[in-house]
């Protein structure tokens, strides 16, 4: 099967004293699942009172009941996320092969780490990409211009956090981070950029250790393009009026 999820300890975990240890997961679907606890080779541990916890977690439209004015109303559960501005009509999307199928220009995507092509989950085509439970991306180089606007879109399946970043030769230049909200299911993410100097820029989906996450239709537009400088009319400059001089009687 599948793995969903991992947990490591840390090397301050070694000593005299217990150490508790949680891991937090989210199931995709119901079926019966393999719990493992294991070392690595040559490593040991003692563990004691394993359990497992479930909490489940019903998006329901029902309305909450208006709080008084003593009472501090509770934060939901599954907020609403942030709706992210429409991508104007005709906008020109700079990625090849976004929906990282065979063929199309789908060389120029670079995987690092435990990043791999899934076919067992897409949100759309044949197959997505998969960043793993080790440090993992997947990144494309695109040309940008200076003082253009830029938006970013992809398409996010799991419980990971992914970092979004644009950077040039001189290191990063935007950088965010984004989550699923609480749900199985393939969620939007995105964000907006402008460029400050004319270039060739990796843009980078990323996961840490311990996250998991599927992306797909990973795309970036040119949303904002800035009118070219108008260099102003020269304006003529009168020549002077030669003055007649009297001759000599």
């Amino acid at each position: 099967g599948e793995e969903i999820a991992r947990g490591e300890s840390d090397p301050s975990d070694s000593g005299p004293e217990w150490t508790k240890r949680t891991l937090l997961f989210t199931t995709f679907r119901q079926g019966v699942y393999e719990i493992n606890l294991f070392t690595k080779f040559s490593s040991f541990a003692v563990v004691d009172d394993c359990s497992l916890e479930e909490t489940v977690f019903i998006p329901t439209d029902t309305p909450q009941p208006s709080p008084s004015p003593t009472t501090t109303p509770s934060p939901e559960l599954s907020p609403t996320p942030t709706l992210l501005p429409e991508i104007p009509r005709g906008s020109l999307q700079l990625f090849l092969a976004p929906g990282f199928g065979p063929g199309g220009g789908s060389e120029r995507w670079v995987l690092d780490g435990a990043a791999e092509y899934s076919t067992v989950r897409k949100f759309e085509g044949s197959r997505s990409c998969k960043l793993d439970f080790e440090p993992s991306s997947v990144s494309q180089e695109v040309e940008l211009l200076k003082d253009a606007t830029y938006a970013i879109r992809v398409m996010m399946f799991g419980p990971g956090v992914l970092t979004i970043s644009v950077s040039d030769g001189s290191g990063v230049a935007f950088q965010e981070q984004r989550k699923n909200r609480i749900s199985p299911s393939w969620q939007e993410h995105g964000m907006s950029f402008v460029i400050e100097s004319t270039a060739s820029y990796k843009v980078s989906f990323e996961t840490s250790r311990g996250h998991l996450v599927y992306i797909d239709q990973a795309q970036v537009f040119e949303i904002g393009v800035p009118d070219p400088t108008d260099s102003p009319t020269p304006v003529p400059t009168d020549s002077p009026t030669p003055v007649p001089t009297d001759s000599p009687t």
